[in-house]
Order: C-alpha cells, then structure tokens, then sequence
C-alpha cells in the first residue's frame, strides 16, 4: 500500500503518463481512501495546468477564476 509520502513523490509521473498499470492502481486504490491526497493530487494539476499557461502571458481573470474554482470548489448559489 502506498503512504501519502509516494503519492507525492509520484504525481508528476502521474500527469506525465510515466506509471505502469500497478503503480496507478495502488495510486487509485490510495486515493479512494485519502481524501488529502486527492486534494493535493486535484490541487497539483491545476498548479502543473496554470504554469504551463503562464510561460507565454499571464493569466487572466477568468483563468485564475477557473483554477482557484478547482482548487477550492466551485460557489454553491
């Protein structure tokens, strides 16, 4: 079973399609049970997607809207 530790450790691998079909399964199975690694996980996608964006102009408005929705929620109204 993997720690909270090689989730971290793993996630970029994760983003980049670098595990193997085991590694992802014990992945899941970690991330079904904890639910602070599926925020980090949830969280480091958006930072990964947003600094990608970031290397040719800066963010707008609405695309710092948009990540900070994913990182904390979307508004209930």
């Amino acid at each position: 079973m993997l720690k909270c530790r090689d989730i971290e450790q793993m996630a970029g691998q994760l983003q980049d399609d670098e595990l193997n079909w085991r590694q992802r399964l014990s992945m899941r199975m970690h991330l079904i049970m904890c639910h602070h690694c599926r925020r980090f996980l949830k969280q480091f996608v958006a930072i990964k997607k947003l600094a990608e964006h970031s290397v040719s102009e800066p963010a707008s408005d609405d695309e710092v809207k948009s990540v900070m929705d994913k990182i904390y929620g979307s508004p209930k109204g």
